[in-house]
C-alpha cells in the first residue's frame, strides 16, 4: 500500500487537460527525534519518538515532456498499520477520481498548469492522494456504525454533551460535530467539535461562547475490524457513554472550580474506550 519506489501503477494516474498525472516514485523513511525528559534529575532520561516520512514524486507528462513535483511530510508511526492493509479492488479508480477532483477544485480552468506553476498545489494534492489509498469502512463494520450513531449515544438532547452550574454560571457543552476519521493520518480517530455556552445562572444572560476540538477516541484500525454492534452490545455502549458523560461533568466542575473562564475541550474531554475487547462483540 505504500506504493513502489519505481512509481505507482500506471492505472493509478489519470488523464486531465491533455496531460497524464500520476506518481513517478514513492518512498518511506523512518525518523527518530530524541526527547529529553527530566534532564536535570536524570541525565540518561529520555525517549525516542518515531515518525514516518512519506515522499512522493508527482508526475505530469505533457506534450512529450515529464515534469516532477516532489512533496513529503512526516506522519505518526501509526500509519504503518494502515499502509500494511490490503488494497481493495476500487483503489485505482478512487485515486484517479481524487487526482481529478482535487486539481479541478484548486483551479477549474487550468488544473494541470496550476499544479506545475503553483508551489502550493502539489502539497494540496499530496494528502488527498494518500488518503485515497484507504478504502471506506465496510458498511457492516463498527466504524460505519459509529459514523452514523456515535453522536446520538453521546448527547442527551439538543446536542448537549454535559452541563454544570458553578460559581454563579451555567456552562453547557454541546456537540456541533462528532466524526470518525477515515484517512491515512488518523484512521479510526473520533473527533468532537464542541460548542461551549456560558450564561449567568440567575438571569440566563449569555456571558460567552466558543468552539473547540478534541479527540474522543485515538486512531485505531480496531473499529474497522469489529462488526456492527448488536442490540446487547449497543446497550453496553450506552451504559458506558452514560458513565463517560458523568466523568465529563466532573471534569468540567473540577476545571472551573476556581473560576469560570475560557478552556479547551481537550482539557476536560475524557477518552471513550468503546473498542475494549470486553465491550465489543467479536
Amino acid at each position: 500500500m505504500a506504493g513502489h519506489e519505481e512509481g505507482w501503477p500506471r492505472e493509478f494516474g489519470t488523464h486531465l487537460d491533455g496531460a497524464y498525472v500520476g506518481v513517478a516514485r514513492s518512498e518511506l523513511r523512518f525518523e527518530c527525534q530524541r526527547c529529553r525528559a527530566n534532564a536535570v534529575l536524570d541525565a540518561t532520561a529520555g525517549s525516542d519518538v518515531s515518525y514516518v516520512r512519506v515522499c512522493l514524486d508527482l508526475l505530469v507528462e505533457q506534450d512529450g515532456t515529464q515534469h516532477i513535483r516532489h512533496v513529503e511530510e512526516l506522519f505518526p508511526c501509526f500509519i504503518m498499520e494502515v499502509l500494511h492493509m490490503q488494497l481493495d479492488e476500487h483503489v485505482a479508480a478512487r485515486v484517479r477520481r481524487t487526482i481529478m477532483e482535487t486539481l479541478v477544485s484548486l483551479n477549474e480552468e487550468e488544473p494541470v498548469e496550476n499544479l506545475l506553476q503553483n508551489m502550493i498545489a502539489p502539497m494540496r494534492l499530496y494528502e488527498p492522494l494518500l488518503n485515497a489509498l484507504l478504502a471506506p469502512p465496510e458498511q457492516d463494520s463498527m466504524a460505519a456504525w459509529l459514523d452514523t450513531h456515535i453522536k446520538d449515544f453521546l448527547c442527551t438532547q439538543d446536542d448537549t454533551l454535559a452541563e454544570v452550574t458553578i460559581n454563579g454560571c451555567h456552562v453547557r457543552l454541546k456537540a456541533s460535530d462528532v466524526a470518525i476519521q477515515n484517512n491515512l493520518r488518523a484512521s479510526g480517530e473520533v473527533k468532537v467539535l464542541g460548542h461551549v455556552e456560558v450564561c449567568c445562572a440567575q438571569t440566563g444572560q449569555k456571558k460567552g461562547e466558543w468552539k473547540s476540538r478534541a479527540v474522543l477516541m485515538p486512531p485505531s484500525l480496531r473499529t474497522r475490524e469489529l462488526p456492527e454492534p448488536d442490540e446487547s452490545c449497543q446497550q453496553r455502549f450506552q451504559a458506558l457513554t452514560d458513565v463517560w458523560r458523568k466523568r465529563l461533568e466532573e471534569n468540567l466542575s473540577e476545571h472551573l472550580s476556581d473560576g469560570v473562564g475560557r478552556f479547551r475541550l481537550s482539557e476536560v474531554l475524557p477518552e471513550l474506550p468503546l473498542c475494549q475487547e470486553e465491550l465489543a462483540e467479536k
